[in-house]
């Protein structure tokens, strides 16, 4: 899946919390230097920490969470 298909896909589920959500944001999160695409390692790491901004700058909190 496309970082255009990622980000149409989750608008498509919320529209008003993926709203400010981009194509080049996503993109910085995909690892392209293997086989296959994958999620970045940094990006797991945010996951795990329930998407713990780690500084005071505002942005989105919770988008990046693991599926029950």
């Amino acid at each position: 899946m496309s970082a255009s298909e990622i980000v149409a896909t989750a608008k498509r589920m919320d529209p008003e919390v993926f709203d400010g959500l981009r194509r080049t944001t996503v993109d910085g999160w995909i690892d392209r230097s293997g086989e296959r695409p994958r999620w970045k390692d940094s990006v797991l790491r945010k996951i795990d920490q329930g998407n713990d901004p780690g500084h005071n700058k505002g942005g989105s909190r919770g988008v990046l969470v693991r599926a029950p």
